[in-house]
C-alpha cells in the first residue's frame, strides 16, 4: 500500500485562466441599432466584453411581412 494522502485524490487545482464567469451582455438590433435585450454569456474572468448583435423580434417581423407579399 502506498503513503499517499486521499485527500490528493479528492482536490484539483484550477488555473485562473480558466475560470468562468457569466456577464449580461447588449443586445444590439444591426437594423434599428437598438438594444433590445441582455444576454447572459459565459466568459473568461477578468475578459472585457462587448455588444452582441441579432436581429430584434420588430425588424423580423418586417422581413418576414415583406416576404410574404406577393411580388409584382
Amino acid at each position: 500500500m502506498a503513503d499517499t494522502d486521499p485527500k490528493d485524490d479528492r482536490t484539483q487545482r484550477i488555473s485562473r485562466d480558466t475560470l468562468r464567469e457569466v456577464k449580461k451582455i447588449p443586445v444590439v438590433c444591426p437594423w434599428c441599432n437598438q438594444v433590445f435585450t441582455l444576454a447572459g454569456e459565459e466568459v473568461e474572468q477578468g475578459r472585457k466584453t462587448g455588444v452582441t448583435h441579432k436581429i430584434c423580434p420588430k425588424c423580423l417581423k418586417k422581413v418576414k411581412d415583406s416576404d410574404d407579399s406577393p411580388s409584382a
